[in-house]
C-alpha cells in the first residue's frame, strides 16, 4: 500500500503541486502562511522587498495603488527587477533629493537607472581608495612597557642648584 501524495494548489498561480514542491512562506505582516511554487515564491519576495524598501524611504505604511501599478508598468516595460528599481528610488530620493513618492517613480527610466549605476561605482571605488589608504597607513608598532620610574628616583636637594 503506497502512501497518497497530497496535492495542494500554489497561493499564487493557483496551479497543482505535489506538497513537496511547495514551499509555506508566511512574513511578519501575514497572519498565516501559505504554500507558493518556487516561481511564485520569488515574485513574492520581490514584492515584498519593494514595499518594505519604499515604505522605509518614503516613511510611509504602505504604496498606493498607483504606485504598484507603476512598479508593474517599468517591469514590463524596462525589465527591471525590483532590487534595480528600490536602489534607483533611492538614488533619486537622497542624491537628486526628489521626495514624493508619485514624481519619484515616474522617474525610474533607463537614463536614471544607469545614472544610479555610475553613482553606485564611484561609491564602491571611493570606499575602496579609502580602505586601501587606509591599509597602507596601518603599521605594527612595538610598544615597549615603560620602566618604573619610581625606582631610579632619588632625593635631590634645591641648594645642591644654588652652588
Amino acid at each position: 500500500m503506497g502512501g497518497l501524495r497530497k496535492v495542494l494548489l500554489c497561493h499564487g498561480c493557483h496551479d497543482k503541486f505535489l506538497r513537496e514542491e511547495l514551499v509555506y512562506y508566511t512574513t511578519a505582516r501575514a497572519q498565516k502562511g501559505y504554500y507558493y511554487c518556487q516561481k511564485c515564491l520569488k515574485e513574492k519576495k520581490d514584492r515584498e522587498l519593494f514595499l518594505e524598501k519604499v515604505c522605509e524611504i518614503f516613511g510611509i505604511k504602505s504604496p498606493g495603488q498607483r504606485i504598484w501599478k507603476e512598479r508593474e508598468r517599468i517591469i514590463n516595460k524596462y525589465g527591471f527587477t525590483d532590487k534595480v528599481i528600490v536602489d534607483c528610488l533611492d538614488y533619486l530620493y537622497n542624491e537628486v533629493k526628489v521626495k514624493k513618492l508619485v514624481e519619484t517613480i515616474v522617474l525610474v527610466n533607463p537614463v536614471n537607472v544607469q545614472k544610479m549605476r555610475q553613482f553606485q561605482h564611484d561609491q564602491t571605488a571611493q570606499a575602496n581608495q579609502i580602505v586601501n589608504a587606509f591599509k597602507t597607513e596601518v603599521r605594527e608598532y612595538n610598544i615597549k612597557p615603560r620602566e618604573n620610574t619610581e625606582e631610579k628616583k632619588e632625593e635631590w636637594n634645591p641648594d645642591d642648584w644654588l652652588d
